[in-house]
């Protein structure tokens, strides 16, 4: 049966990422069918012409609509603002979504922010049926270390992941979370590892819902079990998921969230749930267009991937805990 409901949805992405963020949309696209109406708005930072006219074409197929978010004056903000630029094209694009509820002409209860490395596998009914109540976003608990959340004055048991957002419209504008933010970002001088992510949590600690798990399952919630995750996550697991949450609903993914891990993503020549994921790039229209180079491995990075896929969890797990949290500390512990 039809929904009568209209799902609007946000993502961020420049030209780079453009072909990841499809395949986000196609497989949205794929497993909601049955809902009435859902839009899509892209807070755009320099996609090409050809690749916006390939994404209409790729909407149009399932008779949903998309629009094409100018953000440059943002874009130019971030820059001047001090902050730190993100990932290894030092781009401010994950800040997009901190500001996105002024930029998205449409009036909503709600609106659902996902980035560009999730794929949607199920149905996205039950998530937007969530009651907020006074809550300004929903999400899921992230697995960052301990010590980098205290590290940022908050509480870890509201510390989520921000690929997968929730918002409450109205309160976010009741409460001026973007005048908020502006502020935050002017003021404060420290590193941001986790970027937006970590302005988000900081800024809305005492507003933030946190839902189940399955609604943004990461990598290393479904490559490794509740015992082995205790191995390679420094988190005080008393705050975190039960083992039988966790256990369930890894199993049964609504979103899959494709996070850097120890197999690598498909899009670099992992071979985590690469079948998976190259099922809806395919379909996309931009398959062989825009394909990321595959990723450069070192000899110890090979060896502990050969270890994860011909030994026992456990061990590996075990192995690969004390590669992770020394390699953790020493990337985080600088910026504190």
């Amino acid at each position: 049966m039809e929904s009568e409901a209209t799902y609007n949805i946000v993502y961020a992405s420049d030209e780079n990422y453009v072909s990841i963020m499809a395949t986000s949309i196609v497989s949205l696209m794929v497993n909601n069918r049955s809902i009435g109406e859902i839009v899509f708005y892209i807070m755009a930072d320099n996609i090409s012409a050809e690749s916006q006219h390939m994404l209409e074409s790729m909407v149009k197929k399932y008779n949903r609509k998309i629009f094409f978010i100018n953000v440059k004056d943002t874009i130019e903000w971030l820059k001047d603002s001090g902050i730190n630029a993100f990932g290894e094209n030092q781009n401010y694009t994950t800040f997009l979504r901190l500001f996105l509820i002024n930029k998205i002409p449409v009036k909503t209860e709600k609106i659902l922010y996902l980035d560009c490395d999730t794929l949607v596998v199920d149905s996205l009914e039950n998530l937007f049926s969530i009651e907020m109540k006074e809550a300004i976003v929903a999400g899921v608990k992230d697995i960052v270390p301990q010590y980098y959340i205290e590290g940022l004055g908050i509480d870890r048991s509201n510390y989520i992941n921000c690929g997968v957002l929730l918002i409450n419209v109205a309160k976010w504008k009741n409460y001026g979370t973007e005048d908020k933010i502006i502020n935050f970002i002017s003021k404060s001088k420290r590193f941001f590892w986790y970027s937006d992510q970590d302005v988000i949590n900081c800024v809305l600690e005492n507003k933030i819902k946190i839902i189940d798990l399955k609604y943004d399952v990461l990598s290393e919630n479904l490559l490794w079990r509740y015992e082995s995750l205790k191995n390679i996550c420094e988190i005080d697991f008393s705050k975190y998921y039960s083992a039988a949450e966790y256990e369930l609903q890894r199993k049964n993914p609504v979103i899959i969230h494709f996070v850097p891990n120890i197999l690598e993503r498909p899009w670099q020549g992992g071979e985590f749930l690469t079948d998976k994921w190259m099922y809806y790039y395919n379909i996309t229209g931009f398959a062989g267009t825009h394909l990321m180079k595959k990723k450069e491995l070192t000899n110890k990075r090979k060896f502990i991937q050969w270890l994860y896929l011909h030994f026992p969890e456990k061990i590996v797990s075990q192995i690969y805990g004390i590669k992770r949290k020394k390699e953790l500390r020493e990337r985080l512990l600088i910026y504190d």
